[in-house]
């Protein structure tokens, strides 16, 4: 099933996702929490599981018997509250509210009753709505020191009704466990550690470290202390070699320089360091601490791609989880997490632009774009970018860039005295007075003020003076900041007002003639689109996002051959943007060019790995390229990622099954959908059978799919 264009929705729990197959395991379970836990019983004909969930981070899940935690239609899984919900009514109030936009309002406290050593539960119920297919209910436990939660969740209504009763009888089978004392045993090894390093016990630091990320596994400081201690391993070397940076002279007896004294790393200690962090980083991803000395290890190893895709795991779970995230010793950040990780990722990229190279001049440039595409209301990413472009005198780019800044901190003298200084290297003398003049307004006695003086004298102009006959540039901006609101509300032909008003005020404004051409191509004025995009591209040639809108619109006209070729101009400007890849991917599979399209899709996942879409169009063209296994595994992720395209997810899914010779689970999935819609109104069943004739043109058939084609045109069961 071929995917439509569309936002991608991520989906915070995915409890019903592919782990292992159930097994008979003991019927009981324990879950811990830094300050209490709970054993729980499976109720009779259920399993539960302590297994199956480890990776989900759910130390408990239940079944019924004979079924699995990937494939049952119902599951449970238990869990503690985090730490900082100590009292079960603040829990279930930021549970409600988190859950509202996609739940909508639950039924609240629809059962109640005692634990089995006594303690109150209560239970909520969450129904399926138009955007959330599953029906669940929680049943929630005060605990001293914290809040145990116990989630059923169904994918159908027959199911939950079927099974809901189930919550109950576990929720009676309950009883509190004292936490374990880790934190304490955790600070006995933090202090046998630093004993040991004064007393320069080498040969027993390592044991003891091993021992405690054993016996403290919930102790980030173990893995911590462990890792920086490998990353800290230095032998000492004596040679008669010229002065090295950090090196310590060696002197002869009449003073003249005979070698130097280095320390360098050993042998295996970086990797040793950084394997341990990364491994951190799964436990204990809301340490935003642990994220940042992995980066940093990875950076002073010389280690940049893995540094970069570690900036991008921390920026994508930080997204996900803004307010979860801890610094040092597990403290709550001092600082929203929209401030904090974009200054830490400025000051990674700054690391870069002081070593003054093109190759960490590169560098610098992924980590700001990283930065200014996850967090654009930064001022310092737009500024970083515009100083790499100044860098590359590409000045229009620069401009471009520090006017996004300015729109951000419209007071900055510094910004407003660098938009000058471009605006010079292009001969734009008007527009370099303007940012002088603004530049001069905003402080008469700031760093750049004297610099804005002498300037404008060179320039024979003063502050004061204005010229009224210059193209409004201020004004013309204000509409194209204001058209790019409305397109965002869906005031299409209101931006597209907006944008020819800032054209009128300023017929060089690239900038407007490609968001009108954005917002022709909504509207269907593929035409139209293609001419704004065309004066784009001639006012600024290397316009990246004017060549990839105009690709749109030349597919939508049916010119796929000149799309490519914008395509391919597009990400030769801009190799980061992952849907451009994306597209090209789309057109590539249609010219039943399958290994170029997951070549692409492949490389859109790597820049964007959260975007389900990328997953299911990379899960289509496995199928033609005869690899079931491998687009199941693109179906399934693209389902974690995109559950509002269940339906036509699950289609590519049954056809992994199918051919992956899984006939029960294609069968399943085929008659689980037979009578859904796709998200764009198209029938399931008459798509899967396009899609058959798709295959069969393709050279690509099963002996099954006649089975499923009389599922899928009749009522009666394939034998």
């Amino acid at each position: 099933m071929k995917t439509k264009i569309c936002p991608i929705v991520l989906l915070a729990v995915s409890a019903l996702s592919p782990i292992l197959l159930g097994q008979e395991t003991p019927r009981g379970g324990i879950v811990n929490g830094p300050k209490a836990g709970f054993n729980i019983a499976a109720p009779d004909g259920w399993v539960a599981d302590t297994e199956s969930g480890k990776h989900q981070d759910l130390p408990c899940v239940l079944y019924p018997k004979g079924e699995s935690w990937a494939d049952a239609k119902t599951v449970m899984y238990a869990k503690m509250a985090s730490p900082q919900y100590e009292g079960v009514n603040a829990f279930v109030e930021m549970a409600i509210k988190e859950m509202k936009a996609k739940h909508g309002t639950p039924k609240e406290k629809i059962a109640s009753g005692k634990t089995k050593d006594g303690h109150d539960y209560f239970i909520n119920e969450y129904p399926a709505t138009k955007t959330y297919s599953q029906w669940e209910r929680v049943g929630y436990v005060q605990l001293p020191q914290g809040v145990a939660y116990i989630v059923l969740t169904s994918r159908d209504k027959a199911s939950y009704q079927k099974d809901s009763g189930a919550l109950e009888k576990v929720l009676k089978t309950l009883v509190y466990v004292e936490p374990k004392s880790e934190a304490a045993s955790g600070q006995e090894y933090a202090h046998r550690y630093r004993q040991l390093l004064d007393q320069h016990a080498e040969g027993q630091i390592e044991p003891l470290l091993t021992e405690w990320r054993e016996k403290a596994p919930d102790d980030s400081d173990a893995w911590i202390t462990s890792a920086n201690y490998y990353f800290n391993q230095r032998q000492t070397n004596i040679s008669p070699k010229k002065l090295g940076p950090g090196d310590i002279t060696l002197t002869d007896k009449k003073g003249k320089i005979a070698g130097s004294i280095s320390f360098e790393q050993v042998e295996g200690s970086i990797k040793r360091a950084t394997d341990l962090l990364e491994e951190a980083t799964t436990k204990f991803p809301d340490h935003l601490d642990i994220w940042c000395g992995l980066a940093f290890m990875y950076q002073e190893s010389g280690d940049f791609d893995n540094e970069l895709a570690t900036l991008k795991k921390m920026v994508a779970y930080a997204r996900e989880h803004p307010a979860q995230l801890k610094w040092l010793k597990g403290e709550p950040l001092s600082e929203p997490a929209d401030k904090v990780i974009p200054e830490k990722l400025h000051d990674y990229g700054l690391y870069y632009e002081r070593k003054e190279n093109a190759e960490d001049a590169e560098r610098w440039f992924q980590i700001s774009t990283l930065a200014s595409q996850q967090y654009p209301s930064h001022v310092n990413a737009w500024i970083d970018i515009g100083g790499y472009y100044a860098d590359m005198s590409e000045w229009k780019k620069a401009i471009e860039s520090f006017e996004k800044a300015r729109a951000l901190n419209p007071k900055s003298q510094m910004i407003l005295v660098n938009l000058a200084r471009f605006s010079l290297e292009l001969k734009d003398n008007a527009g370099a007075r303007k940012y002088f003049e603004e530049g001069l307004k905003v402080d008469p006695k700031g760093d750049y003020a004297q610099e804005a003086k002498e300037a404008l004298r060179k320039l024979k102009k003063k502050p004061e003076d204005r010229q009224a006959s210059q193209p409004n540039l201020k004004e013309a901006n204000a509409y194209n900041e204001r058209g790019i609101a409305k397109g965002v509300k869906g005031d299409i032909d209101g931006a597209i007002a907006d944008y020819t008003r800032a054209i009128e005020l300023d017929p060089r404004h690239t900038i407007s003639y490609n968001n009108r051409g954005a917002e022709k191509l909504k509207k269907g004025d593929f035409d139209g689109a293609i001419t704004d995009c065309n004066r784009a591209i001639e006012l600024d040639p290397e316009y990246a996002d004017a060549y990839a809108i105009r690709a749109y619109a030349k597919d939508k006209t049916g010119d796929s051959d000149g799309a490519m070729a914008d395509l391919e101009r597009a990400i030769k400007l801009n190799p980061e943007d992952a849907s451009a890849y994306d597209f090209r991917g789309e057109i590539e599979a249609r010219k039943k060019q399958y290994a170029a399209a997951i070549k692409d899709e492949q490389k859109a996942i790597e820049l964007d790995p959260k975007n389900g879409r990328y997953y299911s169009n990379l899960g289509w063209c496995e199928l033609f390229n005869r690899k079931p296994h491998e687009s199941i595994a693109a179906s399934l992720k693209a389902l974690e990622l995109s559950p509002d395209k269940a339906v036509m997810i699950r289609g590519n899914l049954a056809h992994g099954y199918l051919f992956d010779n899984q006939f029960e689970k294609a069968k399943a999935l085929y008659l689980e959908n037979k009578d859904a819609k796709l998200h764009d109104g198209r029938a399931f069943s008459q798509v899967v059978l396009d899609d058959f004739k798709d295959f069969q043109e393709a050279g690509i058939t099963h002996p099954d799919m006649e089975k499923i084609k009389a599922l899928l045109t009749t009522e009666a069961e394939a034998r």
